[in-house]
């Protein structure tokens, strides 16, 4: 083999190496990417990481499938656990249901009882975090019934907001909420099957963006078909009170 050709050689091989380094790489890469969408981890703006946990569950003629988040990375860990425990509670509340409703029937029995439940993070921004979860069961008859649990949590102490707190405390807040709802329920020409007089004391509620977003459970004021009504109303309806 000459000088010229082993130059050559030398150079494929090199190049060789480089081009299976590079492939070894993105497949590395690539399975990272993978194994993220499989565990469901998104990590947020905020210092802290949402795992998408499940829990499933099967009773006699019973099925319990349900999505919640599950927070890591956050500094105080006493805060991290109370939340976690927070959203792995609805999960549990499904579950009991299913179980209890599964008594007395037979092994024999198709599975007719079916509960699942998902969330979505509505808001996550100065560490202010909102999600919503929708539950749904269904137990026999034309159809299932649809609930909306959401909370809003403060993440640097882990409590609950109320929706005066998200209403930046404005001691008018439901007089400024109630006149946005009865606007858009003209605007909007929503059928009630109930008037409408005012929001309630625990009234349910999440942040979306620069919103409050108000709603109510199914039959509570619309008909079925309406599903679950919701009212956005702007946080620049508020005022923040002076101290």
């Amino acid at each position: 083999m000459n000088k010229g050709t082993v130059i050559k050689t030398t150079i494929a091989s090199a190049v060789l190496a480089t081009s299976l380094f590079a492939g070894v790489s993105t497949y590395a890469s690539n399975q990272k990417s993978s194994q993220q969408q499989v565990t469901h981890v998104t990590k947020q703006k905020e210092s802290f990481t949402i795992i998408r946990s499940k829990w499933n569950k099967s009773y006699y003629g019973a099925t319990v499938k349900a999505s919640y988040p599950q927070l890591k990375d956050i500094k105080n860990v006493k805060v991290e656990s109370k939340i976690n425990e927070l959203f792995l509670k609805n999960a549990k509340l499904l579950h009991e249901q299913a179980k209890k409703d599964s008594k007395g029937l037979k092994k024999a029995e198709k599975v007719k009882n079916t509960y699942t439940s998902d969330y979505k993070v509505k808001h996550n921004k100065n560490d202010i975090l909102s999600v919503a979860f929708t539950n749904y069961s269904y137990t026999g008859g034309a159809h299932g019934m649809t609930d909306q649990i959401a909370y809003t949590i403060n993440m640097k102490t882990g409590k609950q907001l109320t929706l005066k707190d998200a209403a930046k405390g404005d001691s008018n807040y439901k007089e400024i909420i109630n006149k946005v709802i009865k606007k858009q329920i003209k605007e909007r020409k929503i059928d009630l099957i109930e008037p409408f007089k005012s929001i309630s004391k625990n009234q349910k509620f999440y942040l979306q963006g620069d919103q409050i977003v108000v709603y109510f459970d199914l039959y509570e004021y619309t008909p079925y078909a309406a599903g679950i009504p919701e009212f956005k109303i702007p946080l620049t309806a508020f005022t923040k009170p002076n101290k």
